[in-house]
């Protein structure tokens, strides 16, 4: 098959990429990330189409203002080069929001048009934020989103939760293919809980939408649990109390040190689409804490046996007690080299997204 995929920067789509292109296939990548990201990556640079030349003077002005203004601007820009150099092709793959001419283009040229989306349907996503005081998406946005769920043949989503959103908004199931992402592997690996840790460690930027509200109450009416944060800190104060260690971000391969410092790993987020510090953990063997809205559930097919992955029933601090004591009694159980998941290559590396992607395509 030959295979055009869009995106604005790497995301995941870089992967999706080089995955598509190691099963045999003709794969174009059109972006504005850099060349260095796609060798870093293993793509091949000569299936890489930069649009930064084209792009850097948006990308300058949207950098400069940062706007909402400029960034419709910027998503105008790319799409009408996309739709510009867009070959005949047999699949397009773009990625959400950013492509409604480039997609009604490669359709009149024949193609499989499948939109990917990394979060939740537009309206799903701007509820949640409603929920919590975040800053909703402008209602152009969002009509601009739905126009794309409805032009696309497939809408290709990271997890089931994601997927269960499209269809409490109208998507019939049979247009949407739920492909769990891959991670990279080679940085996690089951690892042996050192003498001086943490009870819980919580990976990722400290905010509302990944539940550190609750985080935060919980680790403060709590003294005897501990608590790791690695990650930036955005809308939610961090607690001042002596249970709880804060760590700047670290480069990737790093975290496998502060992961074997904690017992349990716990990620309460409101929303996501499928969070990889996920598979890290469940990688390095900690038991997880999670919400059914991190996407996690659907790695319980993957695992040995489904009790090292605690799933909150509600959000509350009950559930949250409730989950962290029945998580942290199974790490008390672990000796030596924490492992509960084998074949992982098989099972939830990129090379297996791939190979399900491809399978996949090849079935429509």
């Amino acid at each position: 098959m030959k295979i055009v995929i869009a995106s604005t920067g790497r995301a995941h789509l870089l992967d999706t990429a080089r995955e598509l292109l190691c099963q045999g296939n003709e794969v174009h990548f059109y972006s504005y990330t850099s060349k260095k990201n796609c060798v870093n990556l293993g793509f091949s640079l000569d299936n890489f189409h930069s649009l930064r030349f084209l792009m850097f003077p948006f990308l300058v002005i949207d950098k400069i203002f940062q706007k909402e203004w400029t960034r419709t601007l910027l998503r105008l820009a790319i799409d009408n080069f996309m739709a510009l150099l867009l070959p005949k092709c047999d699949v397009f793959i773009c990625k959400s929001p950013n492509f409604p001419y480039s997609m009604k283009k490669a359709k009149r040229k024949g193609a499989l048009v499948l939109l990917d989306r990394g979060s939740t349907h537009v309206r799903k996503f701007n509820k949640l934020l409603e929920e919590y005081k975040g800053i909703l998406q402008p209602e152009f946005y969002c009509k601009l989103d739905e126009a794309q769920y409805k032009l696309a043949d497939y809408i290709v989503v990271g997890s089931n939760y994601v997927a269960d959103s499209f269809v409490e908004y109208g998507i019939p199931r049979k247009r949407l293919f739920v492909n769990n992402y891959g991670f990279g592997m080679k940085n996690f690996y089951p690892t042996e809980l050192q003498s001086d840790h943490y009870d819980l460690i919580f990976v990722g930027q400290w905010c509302k939408r990944k539940g550190c509200d609750l985080l935060k109450d919980y680790i403060e009416t709590h003294p005897n649990r501990s608590l790791l944060h690695v990650g930036s800190v955005i809308d939610v104060q961090m607690p001042s109390t002596d249970n709880f260690k804060h760590i700047d971000s670290v480069p990737e391969p790093e975290l496998i040190k502060y992961y074997s410092m904690a017992k349990v790993f716990i990620l309460p987020s409101r929303d996501e689409g499928l969070a990889l510090v996920q598979l890290q953990a469940v990688a390095c063997g900690l038991p997880l804490v999670i919400t059914y809205n991190t996407g996690g559930s659907d790695l319980l097919q993957y695992i040995d046996d489904n009790k090292w992955i605690n799933i909150m029933q509600s959000f509350s601090m009950t559930e949250m007690e409730s989950k962290v004591e029945a998580a942290i009694k199974l790490a008390d159980i672990q000796h030596g080299c924490r492992q509960y998941c084998h074949d992982l290559e098989n099972k939830v590396s990129w090379y297996a997204y791939g190979k399900r992607y491809n399978e996949f395509l090849k079935s429509i």
